[in-house]
């Protein structure tokens, strides 16, 4: 007999997402996020929008339509989005800290 447990955990929200959001805050503008971060504004938007399907509510506000700066703001529930990913990341950096070091010890120091 063989028991086989699979569990799929699908990522809130990938790295990408992340610093997204974090320009879209500093710059007010996803023209310019998008700019920053590598991708095209229709991307961009593609990602806001399968981020913001995630959430019971938005996490960008737009204001108005346009390509111009200050065209969207973070919601707080986006603010709030952030804030605990950041802090997850945090704490799980520390958490992880003495195994890292482990496995850096392990790993080929030759550049391929």
């Amino acid at each position: 007999m063989m028991l086989r447990v699979e569990i799929e955990i699908e990522p809130i929200a990938r790295k990408k997402h992340i610093h997204l959001l974090e320009k879209i805050d500093e710059l007010g503008s996803v023209t310019l996020a998008a700019d920053a971060v590598g991708l095209t504004y229709h991307s961009a938007w593609q990602m806001i929008g399968a981020l913001g399907r995630r959430f019971r509510e938005p996490i960008i506000k737009r204001h108005g339509h346009g390509l111009r700066e200050g065209d969207v703001s973070i919601t707080e529930l986006g603010r709030q989005v952030l804030d605990a990913i950041r802090s997850i990341s945090e704490k799980s950096s520390i958490a992880a800290h003495d195994d890292l070091q482990k496995l850096n010890l392990l790993l080929n120091n030759v550049d391929n």
